[in-house]
Order: C-alpha cells, then sequence, then structure tokens
C-alpha cells in the first residue's frame, strides 16, 4: 500500500479491500481529493453550472462545503477506488445515534457497469455496520430506475413516497 501518491489524509484509512477494489474514507480536503471528487461527480457538477457565473466560482463553493463536510465527525465522504483511481463516491450522514442518511452516489460516467456502485455501497454498508449502524436511509428520485435498481440490490427496500418526486429508501438491520 502506497499512501505517498496522493495527499490524502486517510485517517480511517483502507476498511475493505477484494482484488485491487477498496474504499477510503476521505477526512482532509486539498486540490488534489476535489479534483477527484469533481471527476466522479462530472455529470451532477454540470447540472450545478446554472447556479454560478464560472466554473470557478462553483469550484470554490464545492471545495469550501467538503472543507466543512469532513470536520463533523457524523459525516463521511466514501470513496471506492480502483489502482488509486476514485471510480464512485457518496457521503454518508449519521443523522441520530446508529441512524445514517446516504446522499450523493454516484460512479464516473466511463466506469458505470461495471459493478463499482454495487462495490461501493455493499463496501460503505458493511463499515457502517462494523461502527454501529442500525439503520440506512436514503432517497431516490421517481424517474431514476437505475439507481433504484442498484440499491436494491444491495438490500435497500423502498418505504414511502417523498414530495411524490422521490421514493425513501431503507436498509434495517434490527
Amino acid at each position: 500500500m502506497n499512501f505517498g501518491e496522493s495527499n490524502i489524509c486517510l485517517e480511517r484509512a483502507i476498511y475493505v479491500w477484494r482484488e485491487q477494489y477498496m474504499i477510503n474514507i476521505v477526512t482532509q480536503i486539498d486540490e488534489n481529493t476535489i479534483s477527484r471528487l469533481l471527476s466522479v461527480y462530472s455529470e451532477s457538477m454540470d447540472d450545478m453550472k446554472i447556479n454560478f457565473t464560472n466554473d470557478v466560482e462553483m469550484c470554490l463553493a464545492y471545495a469550501s462545503f467538503l472543507r466543512d463536510f469532513v470536520k463533523n465527525p457524523k459525516q463521511l465522504i466514501v470513496v471506492e477506488t480502483v489502482n488509486d483511481d476514485w471510480v464512485s463516491a457518496l457521503r454518508a450522514i449519521e443523522t441520530t445515534e446508529g441512524h445514517w442518511f446516504l446522499e450523493a452516489v454516484e460512479t464516473k460516467p466511463e466506469e458505470r457497469k461495471k459493478g463499482f456502485g454495487k462495490d461501493l455501497l455493499d463496501h460503505t454498508i458493511d463499515y457502517l455496520k462494523n461502527i454501529g449502524m442500525k439503520e440506512l436511509t436514503c432517497t431516490i428520485s421517481k424517474n431514476n430506475f437505475k439507481s433504484q435498481a442498484l440499491h436494491e440490490k444491495c438490500g435497500f427496500i423502498q418505504k414511502s413516497f417523498l414530495y411524490r418526486t422521490h421514493f425513501v429508501y431503507k436498509v434495517d438491520l434490527r
């Protein structure tokens, strides 16, 4: 394992190894981290451009958001890596003790249909179980059939509607 190749502080380091795949918990935000996350979230960031005057303003706002996000010990940025390339990422938030909410689950467009999204969710669920997770929730657009199918493959069950536009999915471990 060579952590010297990137300037990422991986305080919680590597949790799961499977062949060359692993998840990392990002605990410090630097330019390299921002660049790597922007590459994973490229489609989402393209959708957000209309809210900013230019790309620089958007990147600065995103960097500020990320720095604030990782300061909270009840919030995690989890990335799935393959040969040191970040292919998938998500954010996890512990809303109350043992109850976690997932958001921003995304895989690089060129890495889709290779199982990395499923690996990320499976590895994240295992990690959260080991730190005391009792329940895991997320919301998915009712029109995002691929995300719904992915989450269902990982044990999520549709529980309810939210604002007529999203489904609430849960993994209940009680």
